[in-house]
């Protein structure tokens, strides 16, 4: 008879075992939580690598940041190798520490530069003029008399010229006012630049994806191969370092909604919806079940109460909700 035993999901065992590093860290587990801990390890090959990956990159962070382990989670990174004593032994030894420690310095550089689940922040966003947390949102007055909103989760550098006032967009979404802007306002990405002088547009990260959203008047958009474009009002406009989407019509009440404290869906999959309220709350959703996540949404949420947006969707889409520590929460 062959085993009916359900293979655990992966993502949704990365997400519970960084929960459980999270709640130890965070100096309020109890004995009874160790025992539980221990439990959830035990039950299968998968739930204890899952717990030593998501230790290793705490360790990994905490050696960064010069804070002390656990104890407790120390003991369960994984089962403890055996020491030869001899002389090769302690030499093969050795060597693999010193591998180890090569491996483990990349690893920490590459943690640094591209954070799994955007759990915390990059070096390159640590490092720039402006930025925004979670659900905070900030106005920045330029010299040439524009005025820059970034949105949630946000950061840019200020890239001053004589032709231009730049921002380099390191994260997240920026509005720019340049209605009476003296100079044109250059938005400088990884994919190319979008200016605009007497009228206003949005610029947002999407991975590989530049997207600029024309509010009023025109952007000229330059991608990273000399390529151009431009968008007008009412418009938006995908691209990469080579190449750009076809411009498509949007909602501009939709598209500038943010700006206004809220977030509205029409028909939106939930996966979609996920991903952008994942923006503005500390933790993460995520959806588990692939078929809830093409249930289509509509929705408006407000930022200031975006603690309560688990229940609705949860009332709008019949998804059962399982909540973590560390804000994470589980829809299947």
């Amino acid at each position: 008879m062959m085993d009916q035993t359900p293979i655990p999901d992966p993502e949704a065992l990365r997400l519970e075992a960084q929960a459980w590093v999270v709640r130890f860290r965070s100096g309020i587990a109890t004995s009874a939580d160790t025992a539980e801990l221990l439990q959830w390890r035990a039950r299968s090959p998968e739930h204890a690598r899952a717990l030593a990956e998501a230790i290793a990159v705490r360790r990994l962070i905490a050696a960064a940041s010069g804070e002390s382990d656990v104890p407790v989670l120390s003991g369960m990174a994984g089962s403890a190798s055996s020491r030869s004593r001899t002389g090769v032994g302690r030499t093969a030894l050795g060597r693999r520490a010193f591998l180890g420690g090569a491996v483990a310095a990349s690893a920490a550089s590459l943690l640094m530069t591209r954070p799994p689940f955007e759990l915390w922040s990059s070096l390159s966003e640590l490092r720039a003029d402006y930025r925004t947390g979670v659900g905070e949102r900030r106005t920045i007055a330029l010299a040439n008399g524009a005025t820059v909103e970034l949105n949630t989760r946000t950061s840019a550098s200020l890239l001053p010229s004589r032709e231009t006032i730049g921002l380099d967009l390191i994260s997240g979404e920026v509005a720019i006012d340049a209605t009476h802007a003296s100079q044109p306002v250059a938005i400088h990405t990884p994919a190319g630049t979008a200016r605009g002088q007497g009228g206003r547009f949005a610029v947002r990260l999407e991975a590989a994806l530049s997207c600029v959203t024309c509010l009023a008047g025109v952007v000229d958009i330059e991608n990273a191969w000399g390529g151009r474009e431009k968008a007008s009002a009412g418009y938006q406009l995908r691209y990469t370092d080579r190449n750009f989407h076809a411009a498509t019509r949007v909602d501009l009440g939709r598209a500038e909604a943010w700006r206004r404290g809220l977030l509205m869906f029409v028909d939106e999959p939930l996966s979609r919806v996920v991903e952008e309220v994942n923006r503005y709350r500390p933790g993460r959703i995520v959806v588990v079940d692939d078929h809830l996540g093409h249930v289509l949404i509509n929705a408006v949420f407000q930022l200031d109460r975006i603690n309560t947006v688990v229940a609705q969707i949860r009332d709008v889409s019949n998804a059962h909700v399982t909540s973590l520590p560390g804000g994470i929460v589980l829809l299947s």
